[in-house]
């Protein structure tokens, strides 16, 4: 199959591109035929050209270069790198590394030196413009310049009046402070009079004197400070709350913990738990027999965090249906309404004798054994439900004088 022109030409360009002199020879060649078809008009210069053909020109030169550098990028792939020239052993020459560091230091340094030079230049440069806009934009006046302006342009008439109005405002303060009879009162005048403006102008003095103020040591320099009178100490209130928490941290009712870990903390105060040897109810009771009347929801109020009810974790005794059983029963009569207290110690002090008097202990004759009280149509109901929560007992001690329940 014969070759085309295109395949012709190439071959044609690889034969001339491998002979030197050939290649030279058509360079030179292309050359001339370019400055020629420039000389006459036919290949025009960028500033000949339009807007147009000189975004078209750029767009197809973009083109030829990415092609030769995607080429290029190829051959060098193909092609190994050059083995390095060796470089003889004496032509290197040892550094110090001490010395270059020392060098790059104080290069550095100095560059520091100058940006912060730089830097507090151009701070002083923004201070002083900010105070000049400060200057030029502030209304307010100080007294000092109100006096000065008041003095250049005022007339004999406009200064006694002045003076009059001051003269009043003296007395009228002085009139006032005399005539206080609480001495919270005279404490809001200094206060009010001995603040940081007159301390400014050095008329503190001055003022007290022309008011009849005391010369003060200490005084607040506003009005947003607190008052310079002493927070009155609320004695009752501080009494009724330690007397409270002495009665919490006694030993007959509360007990402490040994556990280390036994601990509770509030507002960043770390306290050894202890655990209440009885209700707050019953404790409310017996605080009120020792002290004066309380009430009980701030009785509860002022429990010290760290003295709560034990719970059955923190017990660590034996709470089993043998031990709990007469806790049990009391708190299911009370719900049925049949007894007024679930507490063992409120129905055994209404249903038993004295235990503290040990002499009538086997010797009471209000003890009848032989007599039993009933509830009249209740009572297989009430054994019922009893025997289908827990094992009971033979004899249940009801309220009233010395009255039992016999199932």
């Amino acid at each position: 199959m014969p070759m085309t022109h295109a395949e012709r030409m190439r071959r044609y360009r690889c034969r001339i591109a491998e002979d030197p002199d050939r290649r030279s020879q058509y360079l030179a060649k292309q050359r001339m035929r370019y400055h020629a078809r420039k000389a006459s008009g036919k290949v025009k210069t960028v500033d000949q050209m339009t807007d147009r053909e000189h975004r078209k020109a750029k767009k197809y030169w973009r083109a030829v270069k990415a092609q030769q550098r995607k080429a290029k990028k190829s051959q060098s792939v193909v092609t190994p790198p050059p083995s390095p020239t060796p470089i003889a052993e004496h032509a290197i020459r040892p550094g110090s590394s001490r010395a270059s560091r020392e060098k790059n230091r104080k290069k550095m340094k100095k560059v520091i030196d100058n940006l912060a030079d730089k830097l507090e230049k151009e701070r002083k440069r923004s201070q002083k413009y900010k105070k000049r806009w400060l200057r030029a934009t502030g209304t307010s006046e100080t007294p000092r310049r109100k006096t000065k302006k008041f003095l250049r342009s005022a007339t004999g008439h406009q200064v006694q009046r002045k003076l009059l109005l001051h003269n009043v405002l003296l007395e009228q303060l002085k009139s006032k402070y005399i005539m206080s009879k609480h001495e919270s009162k005279k404490r809001e005048f200094q206060r009010l009079f001995t603040g940081s403006l007159i301390k400014k102008y050095k008329l503190k003095r001055k003022f007290c004197d022309m008011v009849g103020l005391p010369h003060l040591k200490r005084t607040c320099e506003d009005d947003t400070r607190k008052p310079m009178n002493r927070k009155k100490y609320n004695c009752k209130k501080v009494r009724v709350v330690e007397k409270v928490h002495q009665f919490y941290l006694r030993d007959d009712n509360s007990r402490m913990t040994a556990g280390k870990k036994e601990t509770k903390t509030f507002r960043k105060m770390k306290k050894q738990r202890r655990f209440l040897t009885d209700s707050i109810r019953n404790l409310h009771e017996k605080y009120l027999i020792e002290h004066p009347k309380i009430s009980y929801s701030l009785f509860a109020q002022l429990r010290p965090f760290w003295v709560v009810q034990a719970t059955e974790q923190d017990r660590q005794t034996c709470l089993c249906r043998t031990h709990e059983n007469f806790q049990f029963i009391l708190k299911k009569l009370h719900s049925l309404k049949a007894i007024k207290s679930a507490s063992c110690e409120t129905v055994v002090k209404e249903a038993a004798c004295d235990i503290a008097w040990r002499v009538t202990v086997n010797y009471c004759n209000a003890v009848d054994m032989n007599t039993w009280y009933t509830f009249k149509g209740r009572e297989n109901w009430l054994k019922m439900d009893f025997e289908s929560l827990f094992d009971a007992p033979k004899m249940i001690l009801m309220p009233g004088p010395h009255k039992e329940y016999h199932r």
